[in-house]
């Protein structure tokens, strides 16, 4: 009975705010508050669902997450099957735990050093004779690709999902599984294909969406390394929100309302799929 008071308080003070906050976002974007409102409409909400700089802001914030968080994913993999003495290496773990103790600002400024035009990889290439002058140095940083903001993504999500699929594997006793199979006869690339990738793939999922929803909102790294037209959403959002002009306002918490709402989905359709596995 405690448990359940905590657990509804707990989430009395979650949802409450964040419906407050939705409610409104709706209510300023359709007029029904704010300083220049005039009465009800959804002309904002058209006029942000027909905005070709904002699809293309969160079209770009989707890919840009999508593709870090899966490389991410996939050289942590590779890291863990190729080097698998890891597991019992404390030193190893100290040092795959560093990255997770910068925050996203740091990061970037710190990448921001590295990759630009006058950085340190522009002038080891230059004193190594890859390149001639500054100019020759490819873009990495505010570029129309978002190589930068996907690099410093990817430096910042891999050590974690190594770290946690070390962790799995050792709880897990995937060891044990991969001996049993080699014994049968499984070749390496069939243990590591049917059995240890599947089940680290199964474990991490939940931890898979939940770190997509936090690079699609991410505001520091796009700030600072990407590009700006159109920029990553979460970015986007708070320019029109700090703008001086009033009538941006709406838009503004518009564009809020569809990112809250894209979390919102995501986030439900795992819960959902969890709670199928659970009844499963």
């Amino acid at each position: 009975m405690r448990k359940k008071f905590i657990l509804t308080l707990y989430l009395s003070f979650m949802l409450i705010p964040l419906l407050g906050g939705l409610i409104y976002c709706f209510l300023y974007s359709t007029g029904g508050i704010g300083l220049l409102s005039k009465g009800f409409t959804l002309k904002v909400w058209f006029s942000v669902l027909s905005s070709e700089l904002v699809m293309k802001s969160f079209l770009s914030s989707i890919l840009v997450a999508t593709i870090s968080l899966s490389l991410s994913v996939i050289l942590a993999l590779f890291i863990v099957l190729k080097f698998d003495w890891l597991i019992n290496s404390r030193l190893a773990n100290l040092l795959l735990q560093i990255p997770l103790s910068f925050p996203p600002m740091i990061a970037a400024f710190l990448m921001f050093q590295f990759l630009y035009k006058g950085g340190i990889l522009s002038r080891l290439s230059f004193q190594t004779g890859l390149t001639n002058e500054w100019r020759q140095f490819p873009e990495l940083v505010n570029d129309v690709n978002n190589i930068g903001v996907i690099l410093t993504m990817i430096i910042l999500a891999t050590p974690f999902f190594v770290v946690f699929y070390l962790q799995k594997i050792k709880s897990l006793g995937i060891r044990n599984f991969v001996v049993l199979a080699q014994s049968l006869g499984a070749s390496y690339l069939q243990t590591n294909s049917k059995i240890v990738i599947p089940i680290l793939l199964k474990e991490s999922w939940l931890n898979i969406a939940l770190y997509w929803l936090i690079l699609f909102g991410n505001f520091e790294i796009p700030l600072i390394l990407g590009i700006q037209n159109p920029s990553a959403i979460s970015v986007l959002i708070s320019q029109k929100l700090t703008k001086y002009d009033l009538n941006e306002l709406p838009q503004a918490y518009a564009i809020s309302m569809l990112y809250i709402l894209i979390v919102i989905t995501v986030f439900l359709i795992f819960i959902f799929k969890r709670l199928k596995t659970r009844a499963a």
